[in-house]
């Protein structure tokens, strides 16, 4: 009686197969190709906590002015009316438009340091800082323009509200203006990919700019239509 060797039976059975399974059996399991790793702006978390905290707090600050602003505005309509009829429409629009502009802008500037493109998100940047200041200018001088007029917080109750309002406002475009600054020498985080402050850093600009567009139509459009 004659015993086959095994590994003779093995391969006379592989012999058998067609051959693309012979080189599927021979090349061993398959493997799955690795997945890249997927790094998110921030190391996966979008921005630093802290300004994030920061940036609920004001919306709130800001949420409790708009229902006390709104309740006066019930209230005493035709002062409310007359006080905006006063004020520069177009200087509200001009600094409506640089505000969009400059969001634009830093939505733009974040893509390009996910894409590596320093110099690109810097150029950017620094284009949202010199809006940012055409938006401080332009405040500044309306502020000019009414106190040349006689017209302060004191005046009624609707300019107490406006220069209440528009200040806290312009304070926080000052503040953004500043975070924005500190993005520009070291905007990308150690990975190579949008820090997580300069991520943060724009998450503020966008508040600052969805603010002034409820401050703009409850100021210089509402009362006056």
């Amino acid at each position: 009686m004659t015993t086959r060797d095994p590994e003779a039976r093995r391969d006379n059975g592989r012999d058998e197969l067609p051959a693309f399974l012979r080189r599927e059996i021979e090349s061993g399991p398959a493997r799955a190709p690795a997945r890249p790793r997927q790094r998110s702006a921030g190391g996966g978390v979008p921005g630093e906590p802290g300004l994030w905290l920061f940036i609920l707090g004001d919306m709130t600050l800001f949420g409790l002015f708009f229902v006390a602003y709104l309740a006066a505005y019930d209230r005493e309509r035709a002062v409310f009316g007359a006080g905006a009829l006063t004020l520069d429409t177009w200087s509200g629009l001009v600094n409506t438009i640089v505000l969009l502009t400059s969001s634009f802008c830093v939505v733009a500037a974040l893509d390009s340091l996910r894409a590596q493109r320093l110099r690109r998100a810097r150029n950017l940047f620094g284009v949202t800082v010199g809006l940012g200041t055409v938006f401080v200018v332009v405040k500044a001088t309306e502020y000019w323009h009414l106190a040349d007029r006689g017209l302060s917080p004191a005046t009624d109750l609707f300019f107490t509200y406006y220069f209440v309002l528009t200040g806290i406002h312009l304070t926080h475009v000052l503040i953004g203006i500043a975070l924005i600054c500190a993005c520009l020498p070291g905007c990308r985080g150690p990975d190579g990919h949008a820090s997580g402050f300069a991520v943060g850093a724009g998450a503020y600009w966008h508040m600052v700019d969805a603010l002034w567009m409820v401050l703009f139509p409850i100021l210089y459009l509402v009362p006056a239509a």
